[in-house]
């Protein structure tokens, strides 16, 4: 039997207490490690009770890993159930407890067999999944869509939202409990983070955004180089020698690249992803998880039903837009474990800034200024010390009056670099001190995007979503950064400045003098890239 957290008993009375207050369509938010199959199992048993909405239970998901989970769970938490796999071959319909594949559900007749039960209570694990429309088929087919007064429908996740804007709100009502990640440290549930950014001279302008991440194939051929993972290798060596590690890469072959060289390194380490044969994958999980293997790269693998409490350093060796996989990633070392202090987290960052980072896991409590090398707790005290700062700084312009001129507020809970002033309802992305683009709000929730330059206002897009309308803002301020700095800007075609030559006489160039102000800046850029990379 598994022993409930407090906040677990805590959530599920919640559910149980909201659904009677008419609430059937319910979001869960919690971090990554803080048992949300525990609560979903805990929730099942719950709700077959004389107060609950029933005894016939669904609980769906999309990976083998995560129905594994929560078949566990089940059967811990509520011993002599009767529990049933809906996946491949198996067709346990009948059971008080159906776990099914969503994937499996695909299939129009085994979804149409199963809609032929009566369930009471649905559970959806990982929910951000559920606005797509394969998870919408399935609880429309099982009555769940909308959800009626007499059943429940819950779902679990540690980010309510998607990557690609789709609401989540047309599936569910409200999220009617939540924990945030720095809560769970606090409380002691959950391990701290020190986060490392290892900033790398690799150029990402040209690789396209796709459904709110990197294109992989653009991405792994920009980042799977031997210069970029040996600098990974080192930096390994140098900060987590001994500590078992995660890496996560972008695609098979990177994967296959970086175990090698970490290899190399005198590291044990292994690649493991999803194509590989199962026995293979399956042994080198339990190695890592005995203790025999000290690093385990992968990619789009362990970022979802992945139970590894002895983790103590995750390499991100894949930058991301999404604020989904970076927290999944970042997530898998959060458990707690005998002898853990901490979990490391080194994330290599290449040339853009619109990446997620450790300190976006604190949302409006990310401080403005960041530091290297703080855990998670420091860095929320950073954001409070800043906010009291502020509010001093506040306090004394009133008292002197001073007139303002402008207070710009940055987008905490969007990516950085965007502002907003204070007294308008549009944010805006800095380009030069010249250009810049802007997202403004247009009516029901869209919004326009227009490019400013020194020639004039172009616009962008209208009428769109926030988050589609912030990818097409930075793909125009990508564009244009291109046009004005790229390797075809006009400028490179200029003799070189008087600044440039100063500085290559400073930096001692020997070589041949440069022709043009193109030149000059290449030649510039490879000198101070002869700098150790500032961790």
């Amino acid at each position: 039997m598994i022993e409930a957290r407090p906040y677990q008993s805590e959530c599920v009375e919640t559910l149980i207490n909201e659904w009677r207050r008419g609430v059937t369509a319910q979001a869960v938010s919690l971090p990554t490690a803080s048992g949300k199959s525990v609560i979903a199992a805990l929730t099942a048993k719950a709700a077959s009770g004389p107060d609950g909405p029933g005894d016939r239970i669904f609980m769906g998901a999309h990976r083998t890993e995560l129905l594994d989970q929560l078949e566990s769970k089940v059967r811990d938490v509520w011993p002599g159930v009767t529990v049933g796999r809906v996946q491949a071959d198996r067709d346990e319909c009948d059971a008080q407890v159906v776990i099914a594949s969503i994937p499996t559900l695909t299939h129009a007749s085994r979804l149409k067999r199963l809609a032929r039960e009566r369930f009471d209570v649905a559970v959806i694990d990982e929910l951000h999944h559920a606005a797509s429309v394969s998870y919408k088929r399935v609880l429309k087919a099982l009555g769940f869509l909308p959800c009626p007064p007499e059943r429940l429908l819950v779902g679990f996740s540690a980010t309510v939202f998607r990557a690609d804007g789709k609401a989540l709100s047309d599936v569910f009502e409200a999220v009617t409990f939540k924990r945030s990640i720095l809560e769970m440290i606090e409380a002691g549930w959950l391990s701290d983070l020190k986060a490392y950014r290892v900033e790398t001279d690799v150029d990402l302008s040209g690789v396209h955004t796709r459904q709110g991440d990197f294109a992989t194939g653009e991405l792994a051929r920009a980042v799977n180089t031997p210069g970029r993972n040996q600098l990974i290798a080192h930096k390994l060596a140098e900060f987590a020698p001994d500590r078992p590690t995660l890496v996560f890469c972008v695609d098979v072959q990177h994967t296959l690249d970086m175990a090698e060289i970490l290899r190399e390194h005198g590291f044990r380490a292994e690649a493991v992803y999803g194509s590989m044969h199962p026995d293979e994958r399956k042994s080198a999980l339990e190695r890592f998880t005995n203790g025999g293997l000290q690093t385990l790269v992968n990619c789009e693998l362990l970022t979802e039903g992945t139970d590894m409490p002895r983790v103590s350093c995750i390499a991100l060796a894949r930058p991301t837009k999404s604020p989904i996989l970076f927290t999944q990633m970042v997530g898998r070392g959060t458990r707690i474990h005998p002898g853990k202090d901490l979990c490391l987290v080194l994330d290599f960052s290449d040339s853009r800034n619109d990446v997620c980072g450790v300190p976006d896991l604190l949302g409006d409590q990310k401080p403005r200024k960041q530091r290297q090398g703080r855990t998670l707790r420091q860095l929320a005290l950073d954001a409070a010390e800043e906010a009291q700062e502020a509010a001093r700084r506040r306090e004394e312009a009133e008292h002197l009056r001073v007139r303002e001129r402008r207070t710009v507020e940055v987008n905490l809970l969007q990516r950085s670099g965007w502002e907003r002033t204070t007294d308008s309802d549009e944010w805006r992305l800095p380009i030069t001190s010249k250009a810049w683009v802007t997202i403004t709000a247009s009516h029901d929730g869209l919004y326009d995007v227009t490019l400013f330059t020194p020639t004039g206002a172009q616009q962008i897009a209208a009428n769109e979503t926030l988050d589609i309308a912030r990818s097409k803002a930075e793909k125009a301020a990508s564009e244009y950064r291109e046009r004005a700095f790229g390797q075809n800007a006009r400028w490179r075609q200029e003799p070189p400045s008087e600044k440039q030559m100063a500085a290559l006489l400073k930096l001692k160039w020997h070589g041949a003098a440069p022709s043009t102000k193109g030149e000059a800046s290449d030649i510039l850029d490879r000198l101070f890239g002869r700098k150790e990379v500032n961790v």
